[in-house]
């Protein structure tokens, strides 16, 4: 998507990389189609893969320190806080299962 400021004239454009069937494809509002950027390597996650790819779009892989701030990189991720309640929910689950087993062969 291309959203235009009418005061300044800037231009926001936003690109979105996505993994998809074990291939990292970018998916780009500016392009007609999306670009595949292949498969990643044996061992390593998409996010890897997606590393080199921005670090070369970028030009982060020349050797000099890359100095330009006209882009920002944003990440969308599962919300923490929702999975660590529920793995306590679970070990609390656990833990009265285990305390009520407890009591009742404390009584036999």
């Amino acid at each position: 998507a291309v959203v235009s400021t009418q005061s300044t004239g800037e231009t926001f454009h936003f690109v979105s990389y996505v993994p998809i069937n074990g291939r990292l494809f970018e998916l780009d509002g500016l392009k007609p189609f999306p670009i595949d950027h292949g498969p990643w390597k044996e061992g390593e996650r998409w996010t890897d893969h997606f590393r080199r790819v921005i670090a070369e779009r970028l030009g982060m892989t020349g050797g000099a320190p890359y100095q330009d701030i006209r882009f920002n990189l944003m990440a969308v991720v599962r919300d923490e806080i929702d999975s660590a309640k529920r793995k306590l929910q679970v070990l609390v689950d656990h833990r009265a299962a285990t305390l009520h087993r407890l009591y009742s062969l404390c009584k036999e």
